[in-house]
């Protein structure tokens, strides 16, 4: 609900903040499970994940934030995300090919 998810804002803006990472990450982890439909969630995740030093978590984050932001149009921001997770994972340099561009075209149509 949206109380919730103001809750959880209100905790993960207060973490970041006083430089609490892993309180950050608890209410990023909170937000995405409120707001699945909504990448910045799981990409600031991803951020903080990495800061962490947490590098499979930061990766699978990402590519959830990815996906999402593919799936709403926004390639761009997909591809720098695949772009990161290359970088993170030279093993994963194929991802910018999962990135589907008719997606955003049919989006754009509409």
């Amino acid at each position: 609900n949206d109380r919730a998810a103001d809750k959880l804002r209100a905790a993960w803006s207060k973490a970041v903040e006083r430089d609490r990472p892993k309180e950050a990450a608890e209410a990023l982890a909170g937000l995405e499970r409120a707001e699945p439909r909504e990448p910045r969630w799981p990409q600031r995740l991803g951020d903080v994940y990495k800061r962490l030093g947490r590098g499979k978590d930061a990766e699978a984050a990402y590519e959830r934030a990815m996906r999402l932001f593919a799936e709403q149009g926004f390639l761009a921001r997909a591809v720098a995300l695949a772009k990161t997770i290359a970088t993170m994972n030279p093993a994963r340099a194929d991802i910018v090919l999962e990135i589907d561009p008719e997606a955003a075209r049919s989006l754009r149509r509409q």
